[in-house]
């Protein structure tokens, strides 16, 4: 039988890092002195139970082994696998939800994620281990809540908060997350009609007096206001969502029609264009250059949509069909009527894509079918699609826990084979005598 621990706290010298061989277990050093915590009546009780030292520290600045807590794991499984130790470190409320579990590994001198140690069929032999040598678990625990928070933190303002300057992240936990409105719906809307201004005075061209003149006085504001500022607003409010498609397809969109409009407008209301203008040749290749630059820019956003809906795609062919028709209006006629018929389809359809987005949105279902293309990883929205978060800088939680790629090698006639399912890679940590 062994003698009740004392009260008085043992002495934990840390563990010996040395140059090993190839054939050398990895071996930690501990002893406990001064501590009748594994004083035993004899050899023979001494062996009865095998021990362990877990020691954790949280990861921030200035933590670390010289000032980490410890816990006792009595009778360790002999070969501890890191099912065991997953299930030690939640039972003892160490291995909170939340937190990333990283183990130290000696021979390679570096911390594992204790996914990765299961992956890699990682074990621990403490079965030699006794009170008067047990065994040492060094373990970092990551705070990846607080990873997160901190990819929302600007640079400027983690520089203040080291500086003390401004406790700029005090602030931002303790701050209640804002959730801003889906406002794609505004966007659509004014698409649609926008395309459908256009249409009409294209139009008036191509049949000539159907169209009366005193609409070219208001499509110069409406495109200005409806449809440049509008969908730059509704582009603002998609970066602030991380809908990466809204937003640049909104912002190339809204910048086009700013251009359109002010010209119209300077055209129509302040006479830049005078009666020497009007000699001028028209400049077709630059509106055929014009042209392909939004046909290319529509091929783009096409080419995302198959990661969201079919509406999308849908919505997005239309208008490539019509940006590409637009190129080659100034040669020919048939060039314009095409686009006279994909200018009026481009516009009604986005119109039911508002309808669709306004309605699923406002009844929490989807009252419309947006037929997505995967159903498991397509967004909800139909105009929307997020991108990826905290890229700008590097993550050190991100990075450790990246995941493992095993190649499994094909048996041929040589004698080692350097990872497959058969092999697993068994790392034992036992003191030293």
């Amino acid at each position: 039988m062994t003698s009740p621990l004392r009260e008085t706290t043992p002495t934990i010298t840390a563990a010996e890092t040395r140059p090993l061989g190839p054939d050398q277990k990895i071996r930690s050093r501990i002893s406990l002195k001064d501590s009748s915590l594994g004083s035993c009546h004899s050899d023979e009780s001494c062996k009865k139970y095998k021990l362990v030292a877990v020691r954790y520290f949280l990861d921030r600045p200035g933590y670390g082994l010289h000032n980490s807590a410890a816990r006792l794991w009595f009778d360790p499984p002999p070969i501890c696998k890191p099912k065991h130790l997953r299930d030690y470190l939640t039972v003892h409320r160490i291995a909170l939800p939340g937190l990333l579990v990283e183990v130290y590994l000696d021979k390679i001198e570096s911390f594992m994620s204790l996914d990765a140690c299961e992956h890699c069929k990682l074990e621990w032999d403490f079965s030699d281990t006794t009170p008067e040598r047990p065994g040492v678990l060094n373990i970092r625990l990551t705070d990846l809540e607080e990873a997160r928070e901190e990819e929302t933190i600007s640079e400027l303002d983690k520089l203040r908060s080291t500086t003390g300057m401004l406790p700029s992240r005090t602030v931002v936990e303790k701050s209640p997350s804002i959730a801003f409105a889906n406002v794609t719906q505004v966007g659509l809307f004014s698409f649609s009609m926008m395309v459908g201004m256009e249409t009409l005075n294209l139009t008036s061209e191509l049949v000539p007096g159907s169209i009366s003149p005193a609409y070219i006085e208001t499509w110069g504001p409406f495109m200005f206001f409806v449809g440049g500022l509008m969908q730059l607003c509704v582009a603002i409010f998609q970066v602030l969502r991380n809908n990466v498609y809204g937003a640049t397809a909104f912002f190339g969109f809204g910048c086009f029609w700013f251009s359109n409009g002010l010209i119209a407008i300077l055209q129509t209301y302040v006479g830049v264009a005078d009666d020497s203008a009007m000699t001028y040749p028209d400049d077709n290749w630059g509106h055929f250059i014009r042209a392909m630059y939004m046909f290319m820019f529509c091929c783009v956003l096409l080419l995302q949509t198959f990661a969201m809906n079919k509406l999308s795609s849908t919505l997005i062919l239309l208008l490539s069909i019509k940006a590409l028709s637009a190129a080659f209006t100034p040669w020919s006629n048939a060039a314009q009527w095409i686009q006279f018929v994909f200018g009026w389809s481009t516009s009604f359809f986005a119109f039911y894509v508002f309808l669709v987005e306004m309605t699923n949105s406002i009844y929490h279902r989807d009252v419309f079918r947006v037929f997505r293309w995967s159903e498991e990883s397509s967004p909800e929205e139909v105009f929307g699609a997020s991108g990826r978060t905290g890229t700008l800088h590097s993550k050190a939680a991100r990075l450790r826990q990246a995941h493992y790629t095993f190649n499994h090698v094909r048996k041929a006639d040589q004698s080692q084979t350097c990872l497959s399912d058969e092999t697993s890679l068994r790392l034992t940590q036992e003191k030293s005598l």
